[in-house]
């Protein structure tokens, strides 16, 4: 008699279940795409509340608050294309690559994250193949349509960060973090600064 491993038959999210990703403004044409890594706190019904308080779930822990809302009054001011990731960063973080140990984090600011106590491989691959990959792919597709119509974009990705963490407190009010691009970076960290900001070149984390 054969037995079948439940667990790798199943599917992590139901066909009516929200899609990876959201694109906002499609066909837009213009030299900007923004992305959103963290922008829901959403999870998938197979994995229920993965062992978390609702006030754990809505927290910066699940996701950046009030990035989603940024990202979609920026699309729309701009009328630039945006890409959101619908689930929550603690199913996998888009924001990591998957050999980081942060992209299934097991405890966050203080919170066991029960449900990504001791995964195994398949259950990482089929959180990656579902959602991150369909996500990432989702923004090299925009990518690619864009320099076909003869624009290379500039690619912001849109996060908020909790203004304590571990017990620490975080001075900036914004920050910019970048990497192989500082003449746009001093762009943004002039005009912010300008207009009364206290502003983070690459705090509190680093774009390098």
């Amino acid at each position: 008699m054969k037995i079948e491993n439940k667990e790798l038959r199943e599917t992590l999210l139901a066909p009516d279940e929200p899609t990876p990703f959201l694109i906002l403004n499609a066909d837009a044409i213009v030299p900007v795409l923004l992305v959103c890594d963290h922008a829901s706190n959403r999870f998938p019904r197979s994995l229920g509340t993965m062992g978390l308080e609702y006030l754990d779930r809505v927290s910066h822990i699940a996701l950046d608050i009030g990035a989603n809302a940024v990202a979609e009054a920026l699309a729309k001011n701009l009328g630039a294309t945006a890409v959101l990731c619908q689930y929550s960063r603690l199913i996998v973080d888009c924001n990591r690559e998957l050999k980081d140990d942060s992209a299934f984090l097991e405890h966050s600011d203080g919170v066991d994250i029960l449900g990504n106590q001791n995964l195994q491989s398949n259950e990482k691959e089929r959180r990656a193949s579902e959602i991150y990959w369909p996500y990432h792919n989702a923004i090299t597709d925009e990518i690619v349509r864009l320099k076909k119509n003869g624009i290379n974009p500039i690619v912001i990705s849109i996060h908020s960060f909790t203004p304590i963490i571990n017990g620490n407190d975080r001075e900036w009010e914004i920050g910019v973090l970048w990497d192989k691009d500082p003449v746009t970076a001093e762009i943004f960290l002039t005009r912010l600064g300008e207009a009364g900001y206290l502003v983070g070149d690459n705090e509190p984390y680093s774009g390098k």
